[in-house]
């Protein structure tokens, strides 16, 4: 009864999401983390309404370090991780980069992703991936003391995104 009911509260909000009439707009957000930048693009609809989500497309992520780019749509995910959200709730095109930080763990600078799909409590709702140094995904999730984890809290800030008001 529980998942059906996130679903079916997902779904009142799917069709709802955009202000008509309202056109698509490109947001971009940098960071630097260690030796390599970031460069996050959002295109969304503004819902209008604080109560509900924007609507996006995919977000893209460049990496940039010495020189050497890449380029990917997110959601980007340890391959563990991938496998636990598709299993709880069936695929990760819902989950979007509300924010981001860079920290330190182990001593290195480290720059992590929240990922979202925009509230609720369901299994997997939030995610987070992390990146070394040189801007490399962690291919399993490092193991963070509890003073690391809320050193990535707090170094989060808002990012453009599905959340209103962003």
């Amino acid at each position: 009864m529980k998942k059906m009911l996130v679903l079916l509260t997902l779904g009142a909000c799917a069709g709802s999401h955009a202000a008509d009439g309202q056109p698509y707009r490109d947001q971009v957000a940098k960071m630097h983390c260690g030796a390599a930048s970031y460069t996050l693009k959002s295109t969304c609809k503004s819902s209008g309404d604080p109560m509900e989500l924007n609507d996006c497309k995919p977000q893209t992520l460049a990496i940039d370090n010495a020189g050497a780019r890449r380029s990917t749509t997110l959601p980007e995910l340890p391959r563990e991780l991938v496998a636990e959200v598709r299993a709880s709730r069936g695929g990760l095109q819902d989950l979007f980069v509300v924010a981001w930080g860079c920290s330190k763990a182990g001593g290195a600078p480290m720059a992590t992703l929240h990922y979202s799909f925009g509230g609720g409590s369901g299994e997997h709702s939030e995610a987070w991936s992390h990146y070394d140094k040189a801007g490399k995904l962690f291919v399993k999730e490092p193991k963070l003391t509890p003073d690391e984890v809320k050193a990535v809290e707090r170094s989060f800030k808002k990012v453009p995104s599905i959340m209103p008001g962003s």
